[in-house]
């Protein structure tokens, strides 16, 4: 009896080198471009979680801003720092200045409604300094809070932002 046709290891073999050469090649496919994406996504990560702290937090007290938002200038870009004060320097080109007031609000939402401040995952920074996080902070006119990431794998402009 003379069978014709493949056995079940030999599928299973070439099943895996079909496997194995479809991952290189996904790895191989920019992979810059995979890790800017990964980026993004703790960007939208951190802006969320930071825009829903001030909001628990205003929940919380009432209607009342954490204090560094609330005396903040409306229409006004502050900086979001590990340490408050002035921040100057290439933080946030892509807003259309480097220069921006820096702004803790660390002291109202860490512990309580968020674990730590969030840290832009392509910045380094020393609690010693006032360094930005390379988030930022809008109060408009009506109290609306706009919080965005500086920085963006694939555009010039910061458009990673949420309202509330």
């Amino acid at each position: 009896m003379n069978k014709r046709g493949f056995t079940l290891i030999e599928l299973i073999i070439v099943v895996a080198i079909i496997g194995l050469l479809a991952a290189a090649a996904f790895v191989a496919v920019d992979p810059a471009k995979r890790i800017g994406k990964a980026n993004d996504a703790t960007r939208w990560a951190d802006i969320t979680a930071i825009a829903d702290a001030i909001m628990k937090y205003t929940v919380d007290q009432n209607g009342t801003l954490p204090s560094g938002v609330s005396s903040a200038v409306a229409d006004t870009t502050y900086l979001l720092t590990v340490a408050g004060g002035s921040v100057t320097g290439k933080y946030c080109d892509a807003l259309g200045s480097s220069t921006y007031n820096g702004l803790n609000i660390s002291g109202d939402i860490v512990s309580a409604y968020i674990a730590t401040m969030p840290i832009d995952p392509e910045v380094t920074i020393s609690i010693a300094n006032a360094s930005s996080t390379s988030y930022y902070i809008v109060k408009d006119s009506n109290g609306r809070i706009k919080v965005g990431a500086c920085n963006e794998s694939d555009y010039a402009t910061a458009s990673i932002y949420v309202q509330r």
